[in-house]
């Protein structure tokens, strides 16, 4: 049995390697992940599939990752934390951008939602540490 979808949309994605290319994905929420697709009608196998564990608005001052790099560029970006379970460590901080502050808004209450009894969450300044110098 598939999922209850929590939300759907749009979201800039932005490159790993590339730290200034941002690549559009119809990205899907539901309770275990966020899948990223290359188009709006989910195919079978999303391009990116994601645990969410933290996250943070690129506004705000503590966030983590490259957020700060963004903040003037990107004013309804986010940052999602993938914990230290990642094959690489570039790999966990995964950074979007939602294109007005409704849709910011929408996704932040959504991940809250999602993470709210796991242990998960809002990012606090005091629960990540530097992994090999990531961020």
């Amino acid at each position: 049995m598939e999922e209850e979808v929590l939300l759907s949309g749009w979201l800039e994605k932005r490159l790993p390697v590339l730290r200034d290319t941002w690549e559009p994905h119809w990205c899907v929420l539901r309770q275990s992940s966020l899948a990223c697709y290359e188009a709006e009608r989910e195919c079978s196998v999303p391009k990116l599939e994601l645990r969410v564990l933290k996250w943070a608005a690129f506004r705000e001052e503590d966030a983590f990752g490259d957020a700060q790099l963004h903040r003037k560029t990107r004013p309804c970006g986010f940052v999602l934390d993938l914990g230290t379970d990642v094959p690489h460590a570039h790999q966990r901080f995964v950074h979007f951008d939602a294109a007005t502050e409704a849709q910011l808004q929408r996704w932040l209450e959504a991940f809250q939602a999602v993470t709210r009894g796991t242990g998960g969450g809002k990012w606090k300044e005091d629960e990540v540490k530097d992994v090999d110098g990531v961020w």
